[in-house]
C-alpha cells in the first residue's frame, strides 16, 4: 500500500511539471505552477542558463500575478541569479537589487542575506571590491542574527575572499578556517570544495605552492564527486584553473599549460566567455615567463578582446601590465608603457596593491629602458614602500605557516581521539 501511495504521487508530480514546461497550465494553481518553475530553474542554471533565464522570467509572470510580495522578491533574485550564471552582471544586479529593496520592505531577512551575498559576488567579479566588502559584511550580521549555519560559513568565504585580495591574509586564512569548519559540521560538499579552493589560492598568493597544491587536489577530487551527482563542470575548471597557476608558479609550464588548455577546451564547448578570457590571460603569461613572446602577445591580447565583449574587469590590470611587458620586450617601449600605465590605473582604482606594486616595479624597468633614471628611482621607491606595508616581513608568512601547521596538528589528534572513542564504544 505504502509503494501504491509513492507511485501515486509521484505521478501526480510528473504530471503537473509536464503541464507546466509544456505550457499546458490550466489544470494546477499558480503557486504551485511557480514552485515548480523555481525548482525547474534551480535544477539547469549551473549547466544551461540561457534556458534557466527564459524559466526564471516565466516565473517573474507568475508571481507578479499571484502578488506576494515574497514570491516576487525570490522570482526576481532567481532571475538575478540565472543572469549571474550566464554572465551578464548589469542585468544580474538590476534583477537582485529589485529583490533586495522588496525584501527589506517586507522584512524578509532570509531573502535580503542571501541577495547581498550574491550581490557581493557579482560586484567582485566586476572588481568593486569595496561594494562587495559591503554586502558581505551586511549578509553576515543577518545571517548570525537568524543562526543560518550554512549562510554564516557563506558570508565568511566570501569575505575571507575580499580579506585576501586586499592583502590581509591573516584575517582571511581565519574566516576561510571558519567557514570550513562549519561547513564539515554540515557535511556540505559543495563549501568544503569551494572553502579548500579559496585556503589554496591564499597559499599560492603566499608563495606557499606545495601548501597550495595539498588544498588545491581535494577540491578538484569534490568537484568531480559533485560533478557526477549534478553534471555541473565550473567546479572542475576552477580547480585545474588554480592547479595549473600553481605548476606555472612552481615553473612546471608543460603541467601548467596542459591544465589550463583542458579548461579552456571545455569553457569554449560551454561558451564561457569569461572563463576563456581568463584561460587565455594565463596562457599568455606562462609563455612571456617561458620567453616565448610571440604566442603571449597572442594570448594575451585574445584574452583583452574576449574580456571587451562581456565587459570583464577582473584581473584586468594584470593583463594590461603583462601586454605592455611583453611589447616593450618586442622593441615597441613607448606603446609598453601606455599599457603598464592603464594596468596601474585600474589597479589604483580599485584597490588592489599586490597590482598596483607590480606596476610600479614594471614602469620602473620600462623607465631605465628609456633611460629616464630619475622617474626610474621614483617607481622604485614608491614600489619598496608598497612592498614592505603589503608584506610586513617574511616573518609573519612563516608565522602563518606555523599557526596553520599547529591547527591542523590540533585536528588530527582530535579526530583519532574520537575514533578511539567511537572504537571503544564499540
Amino acid at each position: 500500500m505504502k509503494g501504491y501511495r509513492f507511485l501515486l504521487c509521484a505521478l501526480m508530480v510528473f504530471t503537473v511539471s509536464t503541464q507546466v514546461l509544456s505550457g499546458n497550465q490550466s489544470d494546477i494553481n499558480d503557486e504551485d505552477k511557480l514552485l515548480l518553475l523555481f525548482d525547474k530553474c534551480e535544477k539547469i542554471r549551473p549547466t544551461n542558463p540561457d534556458s534557466a533565464v527564459i524559466i526564471a522570467h516565466q516565473a517573474l509572470d507568475v508571481a507578479k500575478t499571484i502578488n506576494k510580495e515574497y514570491s516576487i522578491a525570490k522570482a526576481e533574485h532567481l532571475l538575478g541569479y540565472c543572469y549571474y550564471s550566464r554572465n551578464d552582471f548589469d542585468l544580474a544586479i538590476s534583477h537582485l537589487n529589485i529583490s533586495l529593496q522588496i525584501a527589506k520592505q517586507n522584512n524578509i531577512d532570509e531573502l535580503v542575506a542571501l541577495g547581498l551575498n550574491r550581490l557581493g559576488n557579482v560586484y567582485q567579479l566586476k572588481s568593486n571590491n569595496i561594494q562587495a566588502f559591503d554586502a558581505y559584511k551586511e549578509a553576515l550580521q543577518i545571517n548570525q542574527k537568524l543562526e543560518n549555519k550554512l549562510e554564516i560559513a557563506r558570508s565568511l568565504g566570501n569575505l575571507g575572499s575580499i580579506y585576501n585580495l586586499f592583502g590581509s591574509y591573516q584575517k582571511s586564512i581565519e574566516l576561510f578556517l571558519e567557514a570550513l569548519a562549519i561547513y564539515e559540521k554540515l557535511e556540505e560538499q559543495d563549501g568544503i570544495a569551494w572553502t579548500s579552493l579559496s585556503i589554496a589560492r591564499l597559499f599560492k598568493r603566499l608563495g606557499l605552492y606545495e601548501k597550495a597544491i595539498q588544498y588545491a587536489e581535494p577540491a578538484l577530487q569534490k568537484y568531480r564527486e559533485i560533478e557526477q551527482k549534478t553534471g555541473s563542470a565550473n567546479g572542475i575548471t576552477l580547480s585545474l584553473s588554480e592547479l595549473g597557476s600553481i605548476y606555472h608558479h612552481l615553473g612546471i609550464y608543460d603541467k601548467a599549460i596542459d591544465n589550463t588548455q583542458t579548461v579552456l577546451d571545455i569553457n569554449i564547448r560551454n561558451h564561457n566567455i569569461q572563463g576563456q578570457a581568463a584561460n587565455h590571460l594565463s596562457l599568455g603569461i606562462i609563455c612571456f615567463e617561458k620567453g616565448d613572446l610571440t604566442n603571449a602577445e597572442k594570448d594575451l591580447n585574445r584574452a583583452l578582446e574576449l574580456k571587451r565583449q562581456v565587459n570583464d574587469s577582473l584581473d584586468l590590470s594584470m593583463l594590461y601590465r603583462y601586454l605592455g611587458e611583453t611589447i616593450i620586450l618586442k622593441g615597441n617601449l613607448q606603446q609598453g608603457i601606455i599599457y603598464i600605465d592603464k594596468g596601474l590605473n585600474i589597479a589604483q582604482k580599485h584597490h588592489l596593491l599586490s597590482d598596483i606594486k607590480d606596476s610600479y616595479l614594471s614602469l620602473s624597468k620600462a623607465q631605465i629602458k628609456k633611460r629616464n633614471y630619475p622617474k626610474a628611482l621614483e617607481y622604485q621607491t614608491l614600489y619598496s614602500a608598497l612592498k614592505d606595508s603589503i608584506n610586513s616581513s617574511e616573518i609573519a608568512r612563516l608565522e602563518m605557516q606555523y599557526d596553520f601547521d599547529k591547527r591542523e596538528k590540533e585536528q588530527e589528534i582530535i579526530t583519532k581521539q574520537r575514533d578511539a572513542d567511537q572504537q571503544a564504544k564499540l
